[in-house]
């Protein structure tokens, strides 16, 4: 039990790391202040930051409990046929979001929207499937591109 313990304040404190991180880059400024007046208004100032910190605390609780008794879904995602898979280094994180990836992928190679499939957002990276005719230009010219102040790194998407 000890061992999970650990394991959660760990990740309360990962969370609360990125949480700062991103409460300083805030692309929506007015909805965070109005979030603030509705917590002002709910949550008494003493117990503020046993709030914070209990809301972290249960978000790390949940992602471990999942990460250790929820089974990985394996649902097989195949490329459409003519498509390569590509992965990018930037996700989540980087406040990246799909349309966003696919549309700087179309302005940099100067490529119809139709020649890119669609683009998958994990937290930590991307996935973007590209007509196989423009994977390899793709690749050299998008590869070192910034993208929301992230430089991004491309390279063919490997299979596990």
């Amino acid at each position: 039990m000890k061992e999970k313990n650990e394991i959660i304040i760990e990740s309360v404190a990962q969370k609360a790391a990125e949480t700062a991180k991103a409460l300083r880059m805030c692309s929506q400024p007015e909805l965070l202040a109005d979030a603030v007046k509705v917590v002002k208004k709910q949550i008494p100032f003493r117990y503020r930051r046993y709030a914070a910190a209990w809301l972290l605390m249960q978000a790390a609780s949940d992602e471990v409990s999942d990460s250790k008794t929820q089974p990985r879904k394996t649902t097989k995602k195949t490329t459409p046929e003519g498509f390569v898979n590509l992965f990018v280094g930037c996700g989540k994180r980087n406040r990246i979001s799909s349309d966003a990836l696919m549309k700087h992928f179309g302005k940099v190679l100067d490529i119809p929207l139709t020649k890119i499939a669609a683009a998958r957002v994990l937290p930590a990276f991307s996935f973007i499937e590209i007509d196989e005719t423009e994977a390899e230009r793709a690749i050299k010219e998008v590869n070192g591109t910034v993208l929301n102040g992230k430089k991004l790194t491309v390279s063919y998407g490997t299979k596990k």
